[in-house]
């Protein structure tokens, strides 16, 4: 690719600044609109609220921008915008960061993982596990498990957890400047006679509309037949990225909502390219490294019947099927 056009496939702080002003005004605006219905009609403060969850998600995706250092030139404008976009959407940036730069150098790799993705087995593991472990993990990979309960597992747990790294690191700050923040912004609700209690539901109702479709992109990323799993000595960088991440073919407005995720391979293959130039690189990698993984959108929810990868085969395949006795006939 040529050196001038892979320069305009990389952030425009003026592009990136009114892109943020206008995601962050609209989110203003459905917030407003929200909470002046919520003692009018709150039904009307229910359906705004599913409206946040889903631009919350899209704000995720510029936090994510930040995290690659992708959205602006500077690395302190990424930290702060980055550090300022997580506390909207209750995510510690440098805590969640950290996880996901982990995930993007092992990803596809057997021997490192856990890092920020779906944690998968391979038949032989699963075939080793006790059967505590193995109900233990059928109900991990439950679809309506994961989808449903898995959106409060990670906001109130996985990202509340900063005892995971070290004490006083800039991770560990941030996970206590989120906890702040929120208790913060409750006590004053709570002090200024707002109804904490309706507030509290209809912010659970962002967090789940925003993790129902965020978990499913994600699991649908990296989980699919032809996935890719190596052991370290034969797991290559590139082909991890381009073979081991899927594209999901959606409508435009629906690729615009959420940032551009769903063109998971090409975010992979070259991380620096912020949201909204993902579909200008994305020519030219193809290019560069052939056929793709493309999923349509019928066929994404398909793949939360793979559960495990089979090494001999090399694809994803679903639990083993349970083999009825046969009951033999009584001899006369």
């Amino acid at each position: 690719m040529p050196a001038d056009l892979d320069n305009l496939c990389r952030c425009d702080n003026g592009r990136s600044a009114l892109q943020l002003a206008w995601t962050l005004a609209a989110l203003t605006v459905l917030y407003f609109v929200m909470f002046y219905f919520m003692n009018e009609v709150f039904l009307a403060s229910i359906i705004l609220a599913a409206a946040v969850g889903i631009l919350n998600l899209r704000i995720f995706s510029l936090m994510h921008d930040c995290s690659h250092y992708a959205y602006f030139t500077g690395r302190r404008a990424n930290a702060w915008v980055g550090t300022f976009l997580g506390l909207v959407v209750m995510t510690p940036f440098f805590y969640w960061k950290y996880y996901h730069l982990k995930h993007h150098g092992t990803t596809g790799d057997l021997d490192r993982r856990g890092w920020g993705d779906v944690f998968t087995y391979t038949v032989e593991e699963y075939n080793g596990l006790s059967q505590i472990e193995r109900i233990s993990y059928r109900i991990y990979r439950n679809p309506w498990i994961y989808l449903t309960v898995g959106p409060f597992l990670y906001v109130f747990i996985l990202m509340r957890n900063p005892f995971s790294v070290k004490r006083g690191t800039r991770e560990r700050r941030s996970c206590h400047l989120v906890h702040f923040v929120w208790i913060y912004i409750y006590v004053i609700l709570f002090a200024s006679g707002v109804d904490v209690v309706k507030v509290f539901a209809l912010q659970l109702i962002t967090i789940f509309v925003a993790g129902f479709i965020g978990l499913w992109l994600f699991y649908i990323q990296h989980q699919f037949e032809t996935a890719y799993w190596r052991r370290s000595p034969d797991w290559q960088f590139y082909d991890a990225a381009w073979q081991g991440s899927s594209y999901l073919e959606v409508p435009r407005v629906v690729e615009w909502l959420v940032g551009n995720v769903n063109l998971h391979d090409v975010h992979h293959l070259d991380a620096k390219v912020p949201n909204y130039r993902l579909r200008e690189r994305m020519q030219s990698l193809q290019q560069a490294f052939g056929s793709r993984n493309v999923l349509r959108f019928s066929a994404s929810f398909k793949t939360f019947r793979l559960k495990l990868w089979d090494e001999e085969k090399g694809v994803m395949v679903g639990f083993p099927k349970r083999q009825a006795k046969l009951e033999q006939p009584s001899g006369r």
